[in-house]
């Protein structure tokens, strides 16, 4: 199987953010350095993706997350999801490729790739932020022994919500200057519900287990040429057997 370059999300931006060095934040600059050391892709299946929701149930200590299957991953996964920030009048579109996650000495990092993430008004008008678009949001994970997974997915709220306090008017220009603290609330929770948050750590943790469904469907060559139009990055495909199975149980299910 050959894998064009152009279909792997994150070999995409990290082309491009090789090329504007100087301009890349910390943050921006830490994900690259930590995804050049490894280029390994795990495309979701949908299905499996859905059905790997955790809840704030999850009684599982964070500190499962110690442990990923190399340095730096990238969770190749597209949505599209739409956070109200004023109901009825304005909301934050937001088209994801995936997600890169690796861990260090703070905990597990999660960088959301955003392709473009637009503002909509009530009346159908659409305002691309060109400082977000094609940009990797950082999400810091502290693994306490302490907290389980579904209490971190609750404090992550409040957390969303000082962020959206604080810096609403980088996110949203001059109208998120009239954001209230219920409004704010409003978003934050927004934000975790369809950030897929919920679904990515759920992921983390069926590929790192022993019985995970995935296969390498792709690896580079070791002569490949920098010009080559081939993907440089190893590629998994997670689901490949189990996602039919778990989609003709629900079929039946439903009927």
């Amino acid at each position: 199987m050959k894998i064009p370059a152009s279909k792997v999300p994150a070999q995409v931006w990290a082309d491009k953010a090789r090329g504007r060095l100087s301009d890349l934040d910390s943050d921006d600059r830490k994900c690259l350095r930590r995804w050049e050391s490894s280029k390994q892709v795990y495309r979701m299946n949908g299905t499996l993706w859905d059905e790997l929701t955790l809840d704030d149930t999850a009684e599982l200590p964070m500190s499962v997350f110690r442990k990923l299957p190399y340095d730096c991953i990238f969770v190749q996964r597209h949505d599209v999801s739409m956070v109200p920030v004023i109901e009825g009048k304005v909301h934050v579109e937001y088209d994801r490729a995936g997600y890169f996650c690796w861990v260090d000495e703070e905990g597990l990092n999660v960088g959301l790739l955003h392709t473009s993430v637009a503002s909509v008004w009530g009346n159908g008008e659409r305002h691309i932020n060109p400082e977000l678009s094609g940009s990797v949001t950082p999400i810091r994970i502290r693994l306490e022994d302490g907290v389980t997974i579904g209490e971190y997915l609750d404090m992550s709220k409040s957390t969303v919500h000082d962020v959206a306090s604080a810096g609403a008017d980088v996110l949203f220009g001059g109208a998120a200057k009239s954001l209230t603290d219920t409004i704010a609330s409003d978003y934050a929770v927004g934000v975790v519900e369809q950030s897929g948050l919920r679904q990515l750590l759920g992921t983390l943790m069926y590929i790192s287990s022993k019985e995970a469904d995935v296969r390498t469907v792709y690896v580079p060559q070791k002569n490949q040429s920098r010009k080559s139009r081939q993907t440089d990055c190893t590629v998994h495909d997670v689901g490949f057997r189990i996602a039919p199975q778990l989609a003709e149980v629900r079929r039946v299910y439903e009927h």
